[in-house]
């Protein structure tokens, strides 16, 4: 496979993030598929609880749900082979794509295995298999993937999950994880005859890890506004509203500027309201005050501070 295909299917999934209702998870889990098992011992190799070589067992695996014969799928379902251990890998690309509903799930099938063994992940799928009409799906699931590992799945005890998630979202997945990881936190080198086209992947996977809605919400702003800033000089970087201003200032501090007439004062004695309805706010890298009345324009950090302490805005940290 040439660096070139490569380089073009990656250029294409990345393009993909900015298109509505394309499912990048849908894209990138195929791929990823193709070296997870070397990509997650190479990257564990080193955690104090979930070293070992870990082996695939299957892509979306089905996780029947407690209430009727309708699954749940986990994204993949492995096997520490040293530590005999079932490991639940979700997959998210974005950082609006959280499930609480389907953490619980996740949350309550490892605690089943853990209280009393994998076994019932086996008779769950053959419900399922009789239930469904794509019978024969569930079949070639218990024939030609769980038959592999079937032993190790009834006597198993320990189950843990693990999230490959953006950076960005990293400490908000925590919760629902035993481990997580961001795509920059993988590693960047696997063995076998596939190390040369998986450094490729990895490092455009990375740059999934600051990309937010916000970001995305942003690029199209600055497109927007590219005319008007290069007619007034690059006088500041884009528009933003309420929501995004704040989540730019909570990701970037002091790095920026957000343009407000009147400065602190104003700022301070107007409402919340007021502030959320404004119709947008001016924002700018800090090293670009040339040309600024400094005393309208205040660093992140201010802002911030200014909505915790004059408006008590919960800012979540």
């Amino acid at each position: 496979m040439s660096e070139l295909f490569i380089k073009t299917l990656m250029d294409n999934l990345i393009e993909a993030t900015m298109i509505p209702k394309v499912q990048v998870e849908r894209v990138v889990e195929p791929i990823l598929s193709v070296f997870l098992e070397d990509v997650l011992t190479e990257t564990l190799k080193s955690d104090t609880d979930l070293s070992g070589l870990i082996k695939m067992i299957c892509q979306e695996f089905p996780l029947k749900k407690a209430e009727n014969n309708q699954s749940t799928n986990i994204d993949w379902l492995m096997y520490n082979t040293q530590r005999k251990q079932l490991l639940f890998v979700e997959l998210k690309t974005s950082d609006t794509s959280i499930n609480s509903s389907q953490n619980e799930i996740y949350q309550s099938v490892t605690n089943d295995i853990q209280n009393k063994s994998g076994a019932f992940l086996i008779s769950d799928l053959e419900k399922l298999r009789v239930a469904s009409r794509e019978s024969g799906k569930y079949q070639f699931i218990l024939e030609k993937k769980v038959s592999r590992f079937k032993q190790e799945i009834s006597i198993c005890r320990s189950a843990k999950i693990i999230y490959i998630v953006p950076k960005c979202i990293e400490d908000k997945t925590k919760k629902h994880a035993d481990k997580v990881l961001s795509f920059g936190g993988l590693s960047k080198s696997v063995p076998g005859q596939f190390s040369k086209e998986w450094r490729i992947i990895h490092e455009y996977l990375s740059k999934l890890d600051d990309l937010t809605q916000s970001s995305r919400n942003l690029r199209i702003s600055n497109n927007q506004n590219k005319k008007t800033t290069s007619s007034q000089s690059k006088r500041w970087q884009g528009t933003l509203k309420f929501e995004e201003m704040v989540e730019l200032c909570q990701r970037q501090g002091d790095e920026v500027i957000i343009g407000f007439t009147g400065g602190k004062e104003k700022f301070a004695n107007s409402t919340l309201s007021e502030l959320k309805n404004r119709l947008h706010y001016k924002w700018d890298y800090s090293t670009n005050m040339s040309g600024k009345n400094r005393s309208d324009w205040l660093s992140g950090s201010t802002v911030l501070g200014l909505l915790i302490n004059h408006q008590k805005y919960p800012i979540k940290r």
